[in-house]
């Protein structure tokens, strides 16, 4: 037992104020391991030995029951047990708050630690009375860690990035400004929420325990719980580990034994309160994907198999936007021989739009005559357009599908003022795959409507078969496999 300005010792003083600094002291004021200090009465010299879980005696008022005078636990003159070092009598204290005896960085990494190993005596090295901005203050500063970790591995990722695109030919005006902006909103963000799910948690967990049955504890207790259990997270600033939520189930875990001896229940009453608003937030968060997804799919018609919207084929959209803009300027339909190179020719297009996302076509796989290749032009002003549009080979009369990089251009005979929604007017097929089917292509109706497609598969061959017996109701011909339609050899109408 030390002055906390001090550091003198206060064993056997009748005087309640420190000999060194003349602090005012209680013996309430320190915490004990149980029976390992002796109260003297003042008047007596009678001992007495604290049993509570601050080592405080039971009660604190009484009638000595030696000089029969009435007496105080504050009053008392303090000794450690006969065969206990001054050291021996100290109850474990949580490192985060003697910050000033380990040092700031110490004791966090200590009480982190703990957090992680021992969770029981962490929540026990407290006292109930303990600041409640102290446990907030260990929760930014572990949240704080992990933010800065992250934002050094993001700087690490946009140096990379902008390293790529400065040897691409530069990097967007502002995209250094834009990611960090980025990067701080994130953050804020994350600091916001994060302390508003924390409060409304930590008071749903209170109300379930006291619903339940008595606490030892009060609600700021269960605060601690929460806020020292963050401890765990820090396995969040690790690369690779941050993409598993090991972080947060660990945290929910030491949560829950620190609630389990924090307010002395049962492991089932902790388990129940510490998980009952994290369940309840997941199951709410599938239940509203799975809407989601269903609204999704409400918007494909029957048959169509399973539709995405146009703007997650980004490429394929811009080329169907350019053939409706291309096809009002001339005032005319999609007849037979509509190449999509024409996009490109006449400049409603730039060259990498006839390549997908994600896929490892170039511009150099997609030919032209003479020998040349899409990536021998860079489309843009002074362009001899006309020069472009003799470089590809011209479309047969009976033309149904043609191919330019990793799209088949099924638009041949449709009306393009008014096509039938049910009908596909360009497919999305990586031309590497071509002939092979191994991966899926993508159907982009004329009501904006994108059908994915698995090549040799029977769920592909209906849908095929049903957008034939949609383009026979119109008069039109059937479409083939489009994994067989290549850029060399458009599919026909035939006999």
């Amino acid at each position: 037992m030390e002055c906390k300005t001090c550091h003198y010792p206060l064993w056997n003083l009748k005087s309640r104020a420190c000999p060194e600094c003349g602090d005012a002291f209680r013996p309430s004021d320190f915490a004990f391991r149980p029976g390992t200090v002796r109260f003297m009465c003042p008047h007596c010299d009678q001992p007495y030995y604290g049993t509570d879980a601050d080592g405080h005696l039971v009660p604190r008022s009484f009638a000595c029951v030696s000089c029969d005078t009435p007496v105080t636990m504050d009053e008392m003159v303090l000794l450690p047990a006969e065969g206990v070092s001054e050291a021996g009598t100290a109850r474990f204290a949580l490192p985060w708050l003697d910050r000033p005896k380990h040092g700031f960085w110490k004791a966090w990494w200590k009480t982190t630690t703990m957090s992680m190993i021992r969770p029981g005596e962490l929540i026990a090295a407290r006292d109930d009375a303990s600041s409640l901005g102290a446990a907030w203050g260990y929760f930014f500063v572990t949240f704080g860690f992990i933010m800065i970790v992250g934002a050094l591995i993001g700087t690490l990722v946009f140096a990379a990035i902008a390293a790529i695109l400065s040897n691409a030919g530069g990097m967007p005006p502002g995209f250094i400004g834009t990611m960090a902006f980025m990067q701080i909103l994130g953050f804020a963000f994350a600091i916001v929420a994060s302390i508003i799910f924390l409060v409304i948690w930590a008071l749903a967990t209170h109300v379930l325990l006291r619903i339940t049955g008595e606490t030892a504890g009060t609600v700021r207790t269960t605060f601690h719980a929460l806020l020292y259990g963050s401890g765990p997270n820090v396995l969040s600033a690790i690369p690779c580990l941050n993409q598993l939520p090991i972080g947060s189930v660990w945290w929910v875990v030491s949560s829950i034994l620190m609630i389990k001896r924090g307010h002395g229940v049962s492991g089932v009453r902790a388990s129940f309160a510490v998980l009952a608003l994290p369940i309840t937030t997941i199951a709410l968060f599938v239940v509203g994907y799975i809407a989601l997804i269903a609204a999704i799919m409400a918007t494909a018609t029957p048959g169509t198999g399973l539709a995405t919207v146009a703007s997650s084929h980004p490429q394929m959209e811009a080329l169907a936007n350019a053939a409706e803009d291309h096809a009002a300027q001339r005032g005319a339909g999609w007849d037979n021989t509509d190449h999509a190179l024409l996009l490109l020719a006449e400049g409603y297009v730039n060259a990498l739009d006839y390549i997908a996302v994600q896929t490892p076509t170039t511009l150099d796989a997609i030919p032209l005559r003479e020998g040349l290749t899409l990536d021998d032009f860079t489309i843009g002003a002074g362009t001899d357009v006309s020069r472009v549009a003799r470089l590809f080979d011209p479309l047969p009369p009976d033309v149904v599908a043609h191919r330019v990089g990793d799209f088949v251009f099924t638009w041949h005979g449709i009306d393009a003022a008014n096509p039938p929604a049910e009908l596909w007017l360009i497919i999305e097929h990586d031309l590497s795959d071509a002939g092979i089917g191994a991966e899926p292509c993508y159907a982009r109706r004329a009501d904006g409507v994108v059908v994915t497609l698995y090549p040799n598969s029977s769920f592909t061959a209906q849908r095929l078969q049903d957008q034939n017996d949609a383009r026979a109701a119109h008069n039109l011909p059937p479409l083939p496999d489009p994994t067989t339609v290549t850029q060399q050899e458009p599919a026909t109408a035939g006999p």
